[in-house]
């Protein structure tokens, strides 16, 4: 892609951000125009962006686009939360498929740490850092 594309792209991803941030029938209207002019060029990367982009910024996207982003799993990774959300309303397993991994990195961490011997140690009998220590003469 050339640095003038590029640049253009990276133009019209703003415009759709600063129009994303109104609200109003207005700027749903025009969010839902562009989505459906832009949409049938998903599939190119260099495009892509600005599609999510629109995606981001919608309060409700169709079903029609969200089934075609499900089915795809490159342009399922590529949404933003805010879609994915949507999605998940429809399909929770999708949402355990995402969540799951996290939950159980973050109970693996706890674990460690609290199985942890030498973290036992040093955490249980180290005073605590409000605790000062008065020498008397």
């Amino acid at each position: 892609m050339t640095s003038f594309t590029q640049e253009l792209r990276d133009k019209l991803i703003s415009q759709i951000s600063e129009l994303g941030k109104r609200e109003g029938r207005e700027r749903d209207r025009k969010l839902k125009e562009l989505l459906t002019k832009s949409f049938p060029v998903i599939k190119i990367k260099a495009l892509r962006p600005v599609v999510m982009c629109i995606l981001k910024h919608m309060s409700h996207v169709e079903d029609k686009y969200l089934k075609i982003l499900v089915r795809d799993r490159e342009l399922y990774e590529a949404c933003d939360t805010e879609v994915k959300r949507q999605i998940w309303k429809d399909s929770q397993a999708l949402f355990g498929d995402e969540v799951s991994p996290l939950l159980t990195g973050y109970i693996t961490s706890k674990e460690d740490t609290l199985f942890n011997v030498e973290n036992l140690n040093n955490l249980f009998f180290s005073p605590s850092p409000k605790v000062k220590h008065h020498t008397y003469i």
